[in-house]
């Protein structure tokens, strides 16, 4: 077996292998990943809203006000979050207003429920309440760091201190 001469690399083609193995994210990544957390989200926000908070309410035989609102607003909620994640570029503005309903809603579920329900043995359900309002927040600041972000403020114009904005 005789060995193979070995060519020289130039510098160009050099670059080109540091940047195939350089390990920061790409934009593709850090949008494949966003968009992955609000389909995630929005399965649960949609689980949750009309199981949990809607249809609750038809179980129990018990009408709230702020259970309806979470429950309706959670719903549009994941809409706009399924609308977020199919255009990874696009804004959808009424998204956060609808976050922002659907976290007011569950304020009012649980003072509903300490002020007028807690009886010993009957415990709020913050193990399902809690990713709920998580869920509904992270859509609502990606609604509205994506809205920011169309707005002009934030352009490609470097700021004040030169670098370009990191999107």
């Amino acid at each position: 077996m005789t060995a193979t001469p070995q060519r020289a690399v130039s510098l160009r083609e050099a670059g080109h292998l540091i940047q195939r193995f350089d390990h920061q994210p790409s934009f593709a990544a850090i949008a494949h990943t966003e968009t992955f957390v609000l389909v995630l989200c929005a399965l649960f926000i949609a689980f949750q809203a009309g199981v949990g908070f809607l249809f609750g309410q038809v179980f129990a035989g018990h009408f709230s006000v702020a259970a309806s609102l979470a429950g309706c607003a959670g719903l549009a909620c994941a809409m706009g979050a399924v609308m977020l994640a199919a255009h990874p570029v696009a804004t959808v503005s009424w998204v956060r207003w609808a976050a922002l309903a659907a976290l007011v809603g569950v304020a009012l579920d649980i003072a509903s429920y300490y002020l007028y329900l807690a009886i010993p043995g009957n415990y709020y359900p913050w193990l399902l309440v809690l990713p709920y309002a998580l869920c509904i927040a992270w859509v609502g600041y990606t609604a509205h760091r994506r809205s920011a972000t169309k707005s002009g403020a934030d352009d490609d114009a470097p700021r004040s201190d030169g670098r370009r904005p990191w999107r």
